[in-house]
């Protein structure tokens, strides 16, 4: 499951997922990002809605312990997730990640 990057959508990953097994990848946008729209209410999330809205968007596309990838800004989503639920995740593959993220803190990921 690909995350986005900061001011990018999910469709600059088309490349990529056209190179992967058809139906095994998906690509979405975050919260006010390409296709999404923005929180309700305008309010920003917190960390803990960072990491539930990935899992949901996991559930959402039928994905069971999906691995995934974030660069820059979408770590502050993935990392909750992967620190609060590891089981809930495949794999991580991360880069470059904005420091909004440095606050989390990720003792509990193996």
């Amino acid at each position: 499951m690909f995350l986005k990057k900061w001011s990018c959508q999910a469709a600059k990953w088309t490349s990529v997922l056209k190179t992967l097994p058809s139906g095994r990848a998906v690509a979405v946008d975050l919260p006010g990002y390409g296709g999404s729209a923005e929180p309700a209410g305008g309010e920003a999330l917190s960390t803990a809605e960072k990491g539930e809205l990935v899992a949901a968007a996991a559930a959402a596309f039928h994905l069971r312990r999906p691995v995934l990838v974030a660069a820059s800004m979408s770590g502050g989503y993935a990392f909750p997730l992967l620190r609060d639920n590891p089981a809930a995740v495949g794999g991580f593959v991360g880069r470059g990640f904005h420091s909004s993220t440095s606050h989390l803190n990720l003792s509990r990921v193996h």
